[in-house]
């Protein structure tokens, strides 16, 4: 494995254990993007402290907008599939009535 590819796994399992983090502390679904872009920007400070390298820290930015992507179009297929029961559980009330 090359050093670019080790770097480039290792910024994806960082980039989904920070995101999956700061969703299992939200506690609102409309502040999910400002607690990932607060767990990016404390994990970013936290590599400069650590010394990271330029490569690791793009590479994990890089990781980080690819899983925010993936989690926004969940989070927006989730709500649909919400609101779809939501109506179809108000249309069976109203046909038992």
């Amino acid at each position: 494995m090359s050093l670019k590819e080790e770097i480039r796994l290792k910024a994806e399992l960082r980039a989904a254990s920070v995101l999956l983090s700061a969703l299992m502390r939200q506690t609102d679904a409309q502040d999910v993007g400002r607690i990932l872009d607060n767990a990016v920007v404390r994990e970013t400070a936290h590599m400069l402290e650590r010394g990271a390298r330029t490569e690791a820290i793009r590479a994990f930015e890089d990781a980080v907008s690819e899983w925010a992507a993936r989690a926004h179009v969940a989070l927006r297929h989730c709500s649909k599939d919400e609101s779809r029961r939501n109506t179809g559980e108000r249309g069976q009330h109203r046909d038992r009535h």
